[in-house]
């Protein structure tokens, strides 16, 4: 094989792409390992709604040569739903004066939103949840429900299809902090009045995709070492919490 500037390549194999519409969805530059992965799109996701299998396939193209390349055998794939839908935002509660309580918020866009939920705070951070509400399609929905007694604050969530929910913050670890002190990572966050314990994650992903339970803490113990993991691999890292 020749090219315009007249060297020779050989022992090269020319691969055209199985019949069919293909799409670039991402590339991985070569760096001489026996295994690459990466992570790419869809164009929807699977869950209780439907099953979207899609077809892919890796082609090895040759770097000094745009006319080169090598084809893999297409493997069919789909990508699961574990991804909560959006909290909704500018939530507002007005007390009707007659026991009642209007709830509003803007709406949220998820093609696979299956309620809005609605939940009490307690003084003691302890919550509750007030009620489901099927979302009307308007770009601000509203809802009217009874007040509880010794509520401290009402905040508004997000459901979807397939589990996921988008939580309001009470419900949330907040200030984590992650420290290396020589070789370990030492984890420390802001506890929960009424927490029993805390469950500490690690995962080798930001999206936490296979994540892994490396330990507990009871409470009041809001500091956690994972020892040895300070190194050359990168993990992430987050908390939750159990009354």
């Amino acid at each position: 094989l020749y090219t315009p500037s007249g060297k020779v390549y050989t022992n090269q194999t020319l691969e055209s792409l199985p019949s069919g519409t293909w799409e670039v969805v991402g590339t991985v530059p070569p760096f001489g390992e026996t295994s690459y992965t990466t992570v790419v799109p869809t164009l929807a996701d699977s869950n209780s709604t439907g099953t979207h299998d899609f077809e892919f396939l890796v082609r090895a193209q040759a770097f000094n040569s745009l006319f080169v390349s090598s084809v893999s055998a297409v493997v069919s794939g789909y990508s699961k739903d574990n991804l909560a839908p959006p909290t909704p935002a500018s939530p507002s509660f007005t007390n009707n004066g007659n026991g009642t309580i209007t709830a509003s918020w803007n709406k949220v866009y998820a093609s696979d939103l299956a309620f809005y939920t609605i939940y009490v705070q307690f003084s003691d951070e302890s919550y509750s949840l007030v009620s489901q509400v099927v979302p009307s399609g308007s770009a601000v929905q509203s809802y009217t429900f009874s007040a509880v007694p010794n509520a401290f604050a009402y905040f508004v969530g997000s459901l979807d299809e397939n589990g996921n929910e988008g939580l309001p913050p009470f419900d949330r670890i907040t200030s984590l902090e992650v420290e290396v002190a020589g070789s370990n990572i030492v984890l420390n966050w802001l506890g929960k009045q009424n927490a029993v314990n805390y469950k500490i994650y690690r995962s080798l992903t930001p999206d936490f995709v296979g994540s892994v339970q490396i330990g507990t803490t009871q409470n009041p113990t809001t500091v956690f070492t994972d020892s040895g993991a300070a190194g050359s691999t990168k993990y992430f890292y987050f908390v939750t919490w159990n009354n």
